[in-house]
């Protein structure tokens, strides 16, 4: 039984609806440094497995490097964060 289910992701997908529940959870867990072998292990698949999902992802967010992507990720769910938190604030 892998440690990491995609499904654990089910409330981020409204901010990458292009990714499938498994391209987010590897291109989340990449996109916070986790290397590609502990995403496999934690996965518990191999890592090809999780070469591909990256590619894949990185593809359906019309994106030319695994690396930019990882950045978009991490972008977007910040700024949807500090919008959160100012609408908190707002009210």
């Amino acid at each position: 039984m892998a440690a990491i289910d995609p499904s654990q992701f089910k409330a981020l997908h409204k901010y990458f609806p292009a990714l499938t529940l498994t391209q987010l959870a590897t291109a989340y867990m990449y996109s916070t440094g986790i290397p590609v072998g502990t995403i496999a292990q934690l996965r518990g698949v191999s890592e090809d497995t999780v070469k591909d999902s990256l590619k894949a992802a990185c593809n359906r967010m019309q994106l030319t490097s695994i690396s930019a992507m990882g950045t978009a990720i991490q972008l977007k769910l910040n700024l949807e964060l500090l919008i959160a938190i100012d609408s908190i604030h707002l009210n």
